[in-house]
């Protein structure tokens, strides 16, 4: 989003929250829009519209990213849990454990995600008299992706490159100061 965009979503919250204290000035716009730059316009209208309609408080920048997030999934129609399950169960009946990278590529993504994290052979050589629990397991899994891919689009793309860099750099620093310890234990026997 463009600062201009940025300005007429102020604009449109001002206009929807008269008694709020957003303002279009010169700082709110530009946080705003560094906040929300790496979205198209029309997803972040569609969002703050949408929390128009069911919220009395104004949004904040946090409120419209998880809209945004929520209203993403919804579109790419992304199955429910239990629907996941279902196609699961159907991946494993139909491919079986020695075709487990035909079934994994005929899931959609999340699903695969999940059945990847729980392990085909697992899914596939689990027993009968413990797939009520096995279901429920893959169910809180699933939930767990999409809580991942949600918390993704959430997180601005510049702070997401941020963290990557600082997560890069404490593990330099760590292996670092690990091979600097090890020098100090090797020099004090």
């Amino acid at each position: 989003m463009t600062a201009a965009q940025t300005a007429r979503l102020l604009a449109v919250l001002t206009a929807a929250y008269p008694a709020s204290k957003i303002r279009a000035d010169q700082h709110t716009v530009a946080l705003w829009q560094e906040m929300l730059g790496d979205l198209p316009e029309a997803l972040v209208l569609a969002a703050a519209k949408r929390l128009i309609a069911i919220s009395p408080y104004p949004p904040a920048i946090a409120d419209v990213r998880r809209s945004a997030a929520e209203g993403l999934q919804e579109a790419s129609g992304q199955p429910e849990a239990d629907q996941a399950w279902t196609m699961l169960a159907r991946a494993i009946s139909r491919y079986g454990f020695y075709e487990g990278e035909a079934a994994l590529r005929s899931l959609p993504e999340p699903v695969r995600r999940a059945a990847q994290r729980f392990g085909w052979r697992e899914l596939c050589l689990s027993e009968l008299d413990h797939q009520a629990v096995l279901r429920a397991q893959f169910i809180k899994t699933y939930e767990a992706e999409r809580e991942r891919e949600r918390n993704n689009i959430r997180l601005p793309a510049q702070v997401q490159a941020r963290l990557r860099a600082l997560a890069q750099q404490g593990a330099k620093l760590s292996l670092k100061g690990g091979e600097a310890d090890a020098g100090a234990d090797a020099g004090s026997r």
